[in-house]
């Protein structure tokens, strides 16, 4: 993860050129609040109760996997954030909730992931609501396409992972 933040400094100016497109250019109120929607919908505690109706429905291997993806996503995103330290474009900075990798896009990838594994119809969809939900991040100002990109992977790495060791 941090060989991707040092290539998104090497790749800074078309990175912002990107970030402006997006959350720039493309603005209009309507947009705004729809994503701003979607951005809520894949917070990791409003997406963590995922794994609690998972379990309630008794669909135990899947409610397992989401809850040890939910446990890695913390585990590695949170320090991450700390090491790396990025400020988010938007000017907030809490070193803790800093902006490398984003958290919503790796905790949606990680579901999504589980979720695919465990519901193959449901593949297309749930990655593209993962997809909307890592440019939600980027069009509210809130992280930098590489904070979503480095997001998505590790989410993916995540999914893959639980899945493994829970199957």
């Amino acid at each position: 993860m941090i060989i991707l933040y040092l290539v998104s400094q090497v790749l800074c100016p078309a990175e912002s050129t990107v970030y402006r497109k997006i959350s720039n250019d493309m603005y209009s109120k309507p947009l705004y609040h729809a994503m701003e929607g979607v951005s809520y919908v894949g917070h990791p505690v409003i997406g963590g109760s995922m794994s609690a109706i998972l379990f309630f429905a008794e669909e135990y291997p899947a409610s397992r996997q989401s809850y040890l993806g939910l446990f890695c996503n913390c585990a590695t995103v949170i320090p991450l954030k700390y090491m790396v330290n990025r400020h988010r474009p938007n000017g907030e900075h809490n070193r803790w909730d800093a902006s490398f990798p984003s958290g919503h896009t790796t905790f949606i990838f990680t579901q999504a992931y589980i979720l695919s594994h465990n519901y193959p119809k449901a593949t297309i969809p749930l990655f593209t609501f993962a997809t909307i939900v890592g440019f939600s991040r980027i069009y509210l100002k809130k992280h930098y396409p590489s904070d979503v990109l480095a997001g998505a992977a590790l989410g993916i790495v995540t999914g893959l992972i639980a899945t493994k060791l829970v199957d």
